[in-house]
C-alpha cells in the first residue's frame, strides 16, 4: 500500500521545521504514493544500516516461522534499496506467507533461519569495518532475541552467503550496533558486549 508508511523504509532530507523528499525518491509524483518511500514489503525491521559502498542491510522479523536478513547494493554514490521490494506480507523469508496478496519478484534473503533452539527474533545490525572488526570488513553482524547468538554474514555477488555463528548464550539480544571503532552488542538486561575478531 504505496499510501502508507507502514511497512517502508524512508528517505527524507531533514531540516529543522519538518523535511523535504528527495527529488530522486522512486515514488515522487506516483498518484496516491506517500513520496517519502525508497523501498517497501518489511514487516519489522529491527535496525538496519548502510556499509561504506552503500549496501544497506535490513534484519527484519517475521510473523511465525522465519526471520531474514536482506542486503540490497549501493554503487559507492548512491544507497542501494531504491524502489525494492521486500516481499512482505506476501513472503515470510522465502516462503509464502499471504497467497490473496500479489507476490511479485521481492528481494531474496541472504540469511533466513527457523525458530528452532530457542530462536524467536532477529536483532540487527551493524556493518564490520576493518577498524571495527579486523578481518571482516563489509561483514553484517546481527543476533536473536531469544537465543543469544550473534552471528556474522558475508554476501557476494550472486547470492552466495557465509555465516558465521561468533557468539552464544549472552541473554536477550537487543541490537547490534558498531562506532567507528568496535563492535556492540546489547542485551534486555542492559549488559553491553565488545565483539572482537581476528585478521586470519
Amino acid at each position: 500500500d504505496l499510501s502508507s508508511l507502514l511497512g517502508k523504509v524512508l528517505r527524507i532530507d531533514p531540516r529543522p521545521d519538518g523535511y523535504d523528499i528527495p527529488a530522486d525518491n522512486p515514488y515522487v509524483g506516483t498518484p496516491n504514493a506517500r513520496p517519502e518511500i525508497w523501498s517497501i514489503g518489511l514487516r519489522n525491521p529491527w535496525r538496519f544500516a548502510i556499509g561504506a559502498s552503500g549496501d544497506m542491510w535490513i534484519a527484519d522479523v517475521g510473523q511465525n516461522d522465519l526471520e531474514e536478513v536482506n542486503v540490497v547494493r549501493g554503487n559507492g554514490s548512491a544507497v542501494g534499496g531504491k524502489a525494492s521490494d521486500f516481499g512482505w506480507s506476501a513472503w515470510e523469508g522465502s516462503r509464502r506467507y499471504n497467497s490473496d496478496v500479489e507476490a511479485g519478484s521481492p528481494v531474496t534473503p541472504v540469511v533466513e533461519y527457523s525458530h528452532d533452539d530457542g530462536r524467536c527474533s532477529v536483532s540487527g545490525g551493524a556493518v564490520a569495518t576493518s577498524a571495527t572488526n579486523p578481518g571482516r570488513n563489509g561483514w553484517f553482524f546481527y543476533g536473536d532475541y531469544c537465543s543469544g547468538e550473534v552471528w556474522s554474514v558475508h554476501a557476494q555477488e550472486g547470492g552466495t552467503a557465509t555465516v558465521e555463528r561468533v557468539a552464544t548464550e549472552l541473554g536477550n539480544v537487543t541490537s547490534v550496533r558498531s562506532t567507528s571503532r568496535a563492535m556492540w552488542v546489547t542485551t534486555l538486561d542492559g549488559a553491553v558486549y565488545v565483539v572482537s575478531t581476528t585478521a586470519n
